[in-house]
């Protein structure tokens, strides 16, 4: 299973490590709901949520160009991943190797 992770810290509460915390706990939460890995989508321009990515284990696996504008200027995404369950997958059955398939919700 995967999971898309994106929130926004209000400019008056950033470097305050919010961003961090919040993000760790989301990730040890997906991880203990048994999600293989989460992704996020951020905005070039954006040193702070990249490097704090990287620092948690996020890792480039893509770009997205000339994805939007802001503030009038056209930007590229950058695709970013985790993964939270390293067991491999069985990509024929789409269940993780050596488990059996979780009932069908």
């Amino acid at each position: 299973d995967t999971a898309e992770i994106s929130m926004y810290i209000g400019e008056d509460y950033r470097g305050r490590g919010i961003g961090r915390e919040l993000t760790g706990a989301i990730l040890k939460a997906g991880q203990e709901a048994g999600l293989h890995m989460v992704i996020s989508c951020i905005t070039e321009g954006n040193a702070a949520s990249l490097h704090l990515g990287k620092e948690l284990g996020f890792r480039r696996i893509g770009v997205i160009k000339e994805a939007g504008r802001k503030f009038g200027k056209v930007l590229d995404v950058y695709l970013n991943q985790i993964i939270l369950d390293p067991r491999p997958v069985d990509r024929n059955k789409g269940e993780k190797a050596g488990l059996r398939k979780r009932d069908e919700e």
